[in-house]
């Protein structure tokens, strides 16, 4: 009997340990998404062509605990923000697939002239936006994406667009479903991180990638 108690005793300890670190795991997850919620929100609010190093500073200051420099250093003449978040902790315990937002800022001679931002899951589900200067030999506003028949598992998704894009296209390559961060499953396609095309065209062979932006 003495044994019996015993064991429960220790049974209910690991299981409300068990429920504190998943308690932590969930609030992890859920400050990802809000980071992500958050920077994706400024970035949107940016001008590819228009807003200057000062209004990229500003947005950078606001995050520098989850951001990193490419190259040497940043400066009006040159500099590339990256900034991202992930789900790790989910992860680590096995209840979700990797899921991670990244976003980029480049600057060059005192001007913003890139924005990239992806969400992967899995990692087998990839979705893209890379926003750059209007070129009168570049569409404006172009999606595409890939669905492997050989390996269902991978697919991805991509939008190109210009400084040119219209509010509505521009919203609908910034239109990232960041419930993949804490959503228990995962997201299982690429048109869920990214609802931007339906359906996927479907290819053979290798993997392919997502076409890389100048």
């Amino acid at each position: 009997m003495h044994r019996t108690r015993k064991l429960l005793y220790t049974v209910s300890i690991i299981f409300v340990v068990f429920l504190i670190l998943l308690a932590c795991a969930e609030g992890q997850a859920y400050r990802a998404r809000q980071f992500a919620n958050a920077i994706l929100s400024d970035v949107r609010k940016l001008r590819v062509g228009q807003s200057t190093y000062d209004d990229v500073s500003k947005v950078w200051a606001n995050y520098k605990s989850r951001s990193s420099i490419e190259g040497n250093g940043c400066d009006r003449i040159q500099c590339i923000l990256d900034f991202s978040s992930e789900n790790k902790w989910l992860y680590d315990f096995g209840l979700v697939p990797g899921a991670r937002f990244a976003a980029s800022l480049t600057v060059r001679q005192g001007v913003l002239i890139k924005i990239s931002i992806s969400l992967t899951s899995d990692p087998h589900y990839i979705a893209t936006t890379d926003e750059t200067l209007a070129d009168p030999n570049v569409s404006a506003f172009v999606v595409g994406g890939k669905r492997l028949i050989s390996s269902p598992r991978y697919s991805y998704v991509w939008a190109r667009i210009t400084s040119a894009a219209s509010p509505d296209q521009r919203q609908q390559a910034y239109a990232f479903n960041l419930t993949c961060l804490t959503k228990w499953g995962g997201c299982k396609d690429s048109n869920q991180l990214l609802p931007i095309l339906k359906p996927l065209s479907e290819a053979d062979g290798t993997v392919p990638s997502p076409p890389i932006s100048p």
